[in-house]
């Protein structure tokens, strides 16, 4: 592995994890906020208190920013195992995410290589679907 692909490997990394633990913190502070306390309201003149079913706490619709921040860390963990692994030529593939849906695009010299991207893309956490757009074409000789 020359040292160009190394680097771009280390940065795609370094990308990945700080992107991942700042989606993490928002997540957990979003938690920290919707929990709160709430005392029974009791009628006036009513002597005994029936308990009182809490309801269903609602999940809050994730904002932009962190959809962006799941979306960025997808891609980058994706093209980083592309770029890592010797059997596929990551530099060639194209990935973008939208929704924690990856579209793999791009050229590949054979089918093995266009299943082996797809696996890996399939593999990376948060992925719910991948289109693979890859085309097989034949290396020059």
């Amino acid at each position: 592995m020359n040292y160009s692909r190394k680097l771009r490997l280390l940065i795609a990394f370094i990308l990945s994890a700080a992107l991942t633990s700042t989606v993490m913190a928002q997540d957990y502070s979003d938690q920290a906020t919707d929990q709160t306390t709430r005392e029974p309201e009791i009628p006036a003149g009513t002597t005994t208190v029936e308990p009182v079913q809490e309801p269903e706490p609602v999940k809050k619709p994730k904002n932009a920013l962190s959809k962006w921040f799941d979306e960025t860390s997808i891609t980058t963990s994706v093209k980083a195992k592309l770029l890592s692994d010797n059997n596929v030529k990551g530099l060639k593939i194209n990935v973008d995410t939208k929704e924690d849906v990856v579209v793999l695009s791009g050229e590949v010299e054979s089918a093995e290589e266009r299943q082996l991207a797809e696996r890996l893309a399939r593999d990376t956490n948060g992925v719910k679907e991948v289109l693979n757009n890859l085309v097989v074409v034949k290396a020059n000789s």
